[in-house]
This record gives structure tokens, sequence and C-alpha cells, in this order.
């Protein structure tokens, strides 16, 4: 498959394909006064969405680390006992 290349004004109009969407640089801070800005504002909007999801990740992994680490106490401690 063979890759177009754009030119910059034409790529500001077409929809990102969703391996761009992943590496788009994320906004540190969005300001809660926007207007509607059409694409702006949308992709704003997404990176937010991307954000507080990737934010409800890494909580849920934490607490999935801290029962694997509960539950290798848990283990070693059996282990104790039983070489008793």
């Amino acid at each position: 498959m063979k890759k177009r290349t754009f030119l910059s004004s034409e790529k500001e109009t077409l929809p990102l394909k969703k391996a761009e969407k992943a590496t788009a640089p994320l906004p540190l801070k969005v300001s809660k006064d926007l207007k509607p800005l059409g694409k702006t504002c949308q992709t704003r909007i997404e990176n937010e969405s991307t954000i507080t999801i990737l934010k409800t990740l890494v909580k849920v992994i934490k607490h999935q680390v801290m029962s694997l680490s509960g539950l290798r106490d848990t283990i070693q401690q059996l282990r104790d006992e039983i070489a008793q």
C-alpha cells in the first residue's frame, strides 16, 4: 500500500486515523471557556476523554498490583508455615 503525502493545508481538514490519534500530543490544560471551534474543539474533547480513561486505567492497574502484592505475601506466609 502506497502512502500518500498531503499538503499541510490538506492535513488539517482530513480526519485523523486511529494511529495518528494515539500519537497526537495531548494538551496539558484545556480552558473551560472554549467556544465550539469545529475539529479543534472536538479533538480537545476527545483528548480529555482519553486522559480520563487513562487515569482510570492507572487506578485499576495500581489496585491489581496491590492485590497481587498481597497475594504474594499470603503465598510466602503459607510457604513459611509448610516449611516449619
